[in-house]
């Protein structure tokens, strides 16, 4: 089973572009409590997130890359992988390449480069549709949580993305029929 949790760096605190917070200075964004207390200072600008992946409850790949917006990132990836099989995508903010790679028996390698260093930050194998299903569900969760503090923020995100999330949710639906995305779920204005 894969668990992906997304936080946000505590909008509270200081912070330096190549800072990477201790745990406590970030808030996951199902946290209700936290998130109402930073809700007005969420922006599309100014936040930093980071994902961290959990398979068979193991951390994979911990709270390293905090970036601004990273699930653009992952929709990106998502998308151009569903297309052609193999994916790169670099960081919107951060010197950081995502990679999805198409494997055989329908598996994927999902990899995390560090482009400054050219070293290896993630690497592992997955299902595609276990992965893929997971990651665009988180996404979709993660928008929902931000609706619920930021509205202006989720509609700044959807007017942005909304078509490439509609277009990632119908080629899901398509595969594999269980994504939790529908037009009411979040209101698309594309």
């Amino acid at each position: 089973m894969i668990v992906i949790n997304t936080y946000i760096e505590d909008v509270q605190g200081v912070s330096f572009p190549n800072y990477v917070p201790k745990q406590e200075e970030l808030i996951r964004v199902d946290n209700t409590l936290k998130m109402k207390q930073i809700s007005s200072k969420i922006s599309s600008i100014y936040n930093r997130y980071c994902i961290e992946i959990i398979q068979d409850g193991k951390i994979l790949s911990p709270v390293k890359i905090l970036t601004t917006e990273p699930w653009v990132s992952y929709l990106w990836l998502m998308k151009n992988y569903l297309h052609a099989g193999y994916s790169e995508i670099l960081d919107l903010t951060q010197p950081i390449v995502y990679y999805l790679v198409k494997e055989r028996e329908g598996n994927l390698t999902f990899k995390i480069q560090n482009q400054l260093n050219q070293t290896q930050v993630f690497k592992s194998r997955f299902t595609e549709e276990e992965f893929l299903s997971a990651l665009f569900q988180n996404l979709v969760f993660y928008l929902q949580y931000m609706r619920a503090y930021n509205t202006n923020y989720v509609n700044y995100w959807m007017k942005r993305y909304g078509k490439e999330l509609y277009e990632v949710a119908i080629e899901l639906e398509s595969r594999y029929l269980v994504t939790n995305y529908n037009d009411d779920f979040i209101p698309l204005n594309i």
